[in-house]
């Protein structure tokens, strides 16, 4: 329990920790209540409590061990928060503002302010471990919102003390899955005139904030987004449910709460409760064609898709709730069958996939029989995986498998300058910024107009260009910078990255929200040596590099005791140099091994590759070796072997980083980021 020093020693404050149900005492309904009317009764209960205006405010800390204790308490949502709150002062800096995230109590946990509005920050006590509840400094935004748990407009005159009359504050409450509040979102001005969008802009962030959390809470079940108009299914209007695999249901945010009210709705509920389609039906629905419309049981339609899908691809036939008849049943089987069906009509079938590119490991299989429905309503896909397992080559299928008409336009998000990612991506008009081409230019959005857009490195975008990308999402508008009209765009979009998003989103770098939109359709591609087909995939890399050239099994063998940290780039690198030095027709495992010593010969570790000792004794024969093979395939021991063979090529090519990535077979972003490790 936080403890507090009250300012008149005869007056009882309320405890400042939430009570074991997580609340504090809070005020009667607000239904219908205008700001008005919540600052008129904001200024009977200070009445009431004692505080006149003339008193000046006390400065009110929660001791240092205390206010430590209650930030790793709630590190969790700070956490999610963090880019929000980075982005709500981005939106607002400049404008003699502060930004703060503080408890359910009105206790400031963190913060940010205008460098000219720092020192009325401390004169107002808006600082880290400063307490805002009513009982104690008047009507103010962060302590009235706490008590009425309801975004808070507080201006002027609309302070109960006179030492804040000069300040303008907005607040909103930001709840958890089980409709308590766990933080408050505020903005503070020193600004004479009422900010028209302040208390807009705070709401909106502190609901993305708790979507993000919903999502982060439920993030291994399903979570169904829906919305009585489509293109709202991925914003803050959005309803939630959290879903078992089997359809019951653990979690509503409030929205779906609103938009389900009428329903008998609690813990016991399931899916088929609610909605008139079985859940069976609408989950086979949505991972066929990425959406599906329902209606519930009062006679509501919605358009719905469902998030972290990949649990039920994992699962070919998901338990069913007890007593319900067969047809509410997951069938993997069945929606296999669809896609594939579905693949005839399309522009693709499996067997093109394997004339574009190698693909016969059952997993890669398995995921490309979803992407074609999804490249047909052009959902946004996510693929992930190492540097070098393939990423642009996957788009560039996925572009041809659209039937697009327009260009395949590829974009490295970690090669533009940050200054510059917003003109890149989106062009500018003439006059935008100093410096910019007289007449403007047209963006990449613009290029890929009919077509596809790669995203390479996603998780470089800055923050605030993340909030556009998502937008562009949403409403498939964009706006040229410095413009005031937005464009329509009708795109593909694909989106890569080598990063883990999840720690991304966790550190408050990349948006939960633009993550979860993203990751709706997401593509895992493996690393080399988890392949079943790395066979296929050797000799095919061979072949495109001499037709004339093949490899003996033992050869094969031999190559997969390397460690191949930089996967198919490296192995194609290696293949190259392996007929290039080699001048025979058929690569056996002397000239695999010569390769490899060359490479120790030019100073490359080594240490990919098994002892000597498990090597194969004859070519010939083809025996299996003795001993397994000691290539390690686990991500850790590839990433700590690439990081070895950077740092040393670094050494030799005296930080060189084109140099180093030529010769490596990585990117340059891919050196930057293990430099950086």
């Amino acid at each position: 329990m936080l403890t507090v020093k009250p300012r008149h020693p005869d007056k009882v404050v309320p405890p400042l920790l939430p009570t074991p149900h997580g609340q504090p005492p809070r005020c009667p309904t607000l239904e219908g209540l205008s700001q008005k009317e919540l600052i008129e009764q904001s200024w009977q209960r200070c009445r009431e409590a004692g505080l006149a205006p003339t008193d000046a405010p006390a400065l009110d800390y929660v001791n240092t061990h205390d206010f430590k204790e209650e930030r790793e308490r709630l590190a969790h949502i700070r956490r999610i928060a963090r880019a929000e709150l980075d982005l709500l002062y981005g939106q607002i800096a400049g404008s003699q503002f502060a930004v703060a995230l503080a408890n359910a109590s009105g206790l400031i946990m963190d913060a940010r302010a205008d460098s000219d509005f720092k020192r009325v920050a401390r004169e107002r006590n808006i600082r880290l471990s400063s307490l805002w509840q009513e009982s104690l400094q008047g009507t103010n935004a962060l302590g009235t919102c706490a008590l009425v748990q309801h975004p808070v407009l507080v201006h002027a005159g609309e302070h109960f003390l006179d030492r804040y009359k000069t300040l303008t504050c907005a607040a909103a409450p930001v709840f958890d899955p089980e409709g308590k509040i766990i933080a408050i979102l505020d903005a503070s001005s020193d600004s004479c005139p009422r900010p028209p969008h302040t208390l807009a802009l705070v709401n909106l962030s502190a609901k993305t904030i708790e979507m993000g959390y919903f999502r982060e809470q439920y993030h291994q079940h399903l979570i169904l987004s829906f919305h009585s108009r489509r293109e709202y299914r991925y914003t803050v209007s959005a309803g939630l449910l959290a879903l078992s695999t089997d359809g019951q249901l653990l979690a509503a945010n409030r929205q779906a709460l609103f938009f389900l009210d009428g329903l008998n709705i609690d813990k016991e509920s399931h899916f088929n409760d609610l909605f008139t389609t079985p859940f069976g039906d609408v989950v086979n629905k949505v991972l066929n064609d990425g959406e599906a419309t329902i209606a519930d049981h009062v006679g509501s339609n919605y358009f719905i898709t469902i998030e972290n899908t990949c649990l039920l691809q994992k699962n070919h036939s998901p338990p069913a709730k007890t007593g319900l008849q067969d047809k509410n049943s997951i069938s993997m089987k069945d929606s296999a069958q669809t896609c594939r069906s579905d693949g005839n009509n399309a522009h693709t079938t499996e067997t093109d996939i394997k004339v574009r590119f190698i693909a016969n490991d059952s997993n890669l299989v398995k995921q490309l029989k979803y992407l074609t429905n999804a490249v047909k309503r052009s959902l946004p896909i996510l693929i992930t995986g190492e540097t070098g397992t393939g990423k642009e080559i996957f788009a560039k299928h996925i572009h041809q498998a659209s039937g697009r008409r327009g260009e395949f336009v590829p974009v490295n998000c970690g090669a533009i300058p940050e200054n510059l990612v917003e003109s890149e991506l989106f062009g500018y008009v003439d006059g935008a910024f100093t410096g910019s081409r007289r007449g403007g230019n047209n963006g990449l959005f613009h290029q890929a107009d009919q077509g596809t857009l790669f995203l390479d490195e996603l998780g470089e975008l800055p923050l605030i260009t993340q909030v556009k990308l998502l937008r562009v999402l949403d409403n498939r508008r964009y706006r040229p910078v410095g413009s005031n009209t937005d464009i329509p765009v009708d795109i593909q979009i694909v989106a890569a990255t080598n990063a883990n998003l999840n720690e991304s989103v966790h550190a408050g770098k990349f948006r939960s929200d633009l993550f979860y939109r993203l990751s709706t359709i997401s593509i895992q591609l493996p690393n080399i040596l988890d392949r079943s087909d790395f066979d296929d995939l050797a000799r095919h890399i061979l072949k495109k590099i001499d037709p004339d050239v093949g490899l003996t099994n033992c050869g094969l063998r031999e190559l997969k005791q390397h460690e191949w940290p930089g996967n198919i780039r490296e192995l194609r690198n290696f293949l190259t140099r392996l007929v290039i030095l080699s001048n025979v027709k058929k690569m056996t495992r002397q000239e695999v091994i010569a390769t490899f010593e060359m490479e120790d010969d030019l100073g490359l570790p080594a240490s990919g590759r098994a002892p000597e000792i498990n090597r194969v004794s004859s070519d010939a024969q083809g025996f299996a070796p003795s001993h397994p093979p000691l290539h390690c395939s686990t991500r850790k021991s590839r990433q700590r072997l690439l990081a070895e063979r950077i740092h040393q090529s670094c050494q030799r090519h005296l930080y060189n980083i084109s140099k180093v990535a030529r010769e490596l077979g990585v990117s340059r972003s891919t050196v930057y980021k293990y430099l950086k490790e």
